[in-house]
């Protein structure tokens, strides 16, 4: 897949011309700023709701008001459409769902009438059961262009701007007594980020802290089969043949399935 980043510039082609821009995010904030230097027009948008692909569209707005149409085509602009969502209960399509070969995790809420995916880009319906991002995000999936199909409230799969399918199933409901969450107590090492957590049982769930932050405790609750969630933050833990845990993976909005070894007591 061929993407417009090159830098720190986004380096787009539209309906308007060749584009140069960047989008940021802080504390609740969206920026984007953006010329098309064929017309010498500049856009600076600075805002504090809407969803990750709003402030694209809003600057594509701003465009088609500036540029003569005749420059511009009429589709030049794409405005997300909810028609259909009346008949589409959007409630039972959310939760937090995984795909059993990769580990990965997604999760679906329902914000402003929209099915949209945390910390990704909120979908139109386009069918019974059919999903589609309207306005395409970098920072998910690299930009890609996809949709989603739901075969039932709890499955759904995954297809990509190429065509490529992956299987989404909703998490399994997992409620460990004390006993079985001292099967993940200890200390886990990550080589790659050169940090260790300790983690140890707490009341329903677990508690982590980093070794040389323990003044910075998470904590942590079931949400699926040895799978653990903090906000954004996810751990899932792994087991040998015997059904030991022997390590286990930690994600969050930046950092995604980064391996920790469970070291010995």
């Amino acid at each position: 897949r061929k993407i417009g980043y090159a830098r720190g510039l986004f380096l787009n082609s539209s309906p308007f011309g060749k584009s140069i821009g960047h989008t940021g995010g802080s504390a609740g904030y969206g920026s984007i700023i953006t010329r098309i230097p064929e017309h010498r027009i500049s856009i600076a948008i600075m805002c504090n709701s809407g969803e990750m692909g709003d402030r694209g569209a809003f600057a594509r707005r701003i465009y088609a008001l500036l540029i003569p149409v005749a420059q511009a085509p009429p589709n030049a602009i794409v405005v997300p459409d909810s028609s259909g969502a009346a008949t589409t209960d959007l409630n039972s399509k959310a939760g937090s769902f995984f795909n059993d070969g990769t580990g990965e995790w997604m999760r679906l809420s329902v914000n402003n009438g929209k099915l949209k995916i945390a910390d990704g880009p909120a979908m139109i319906t386009v069918g019974k059961d059919l999903f589609k991002t309207p306005n395409a995000a970098l920072p998910f999936m690299s930009g890609d262009e996809f949709e989603l199909q739901f075969s039932s409230n709890d499955n759904f799969q995954y297809k990509s701007m190429e065509g490529r399918v992956t299987m989404y199933r909703r998490a399994k409901s997992f409620t460990p007594n004390m006993d079985q969450l001292k099967e993940f107590a200890g200390r886990y090492e990550s080589d790659e980020i050169g940090a260790i957590f300790k983690i140890e049982p707490k009341e329903d769930g677990l508690q982590l802290h980093l070794e040389h932050a323990p003044e910075k405790n998470l904590k942590c609750l079931p949400i699926d089969t040895d799978t653990f969630q903090a906000g954004r933050m996810m751990v899932r833990f792994r087991r040998d043949k015997s059904g030991k845990v022997i390590g286990m993976n930690y994600s969050n909005p930046l950092l995604r399935k980064i391996n920790f070894t469970r070291l010995a007591r």
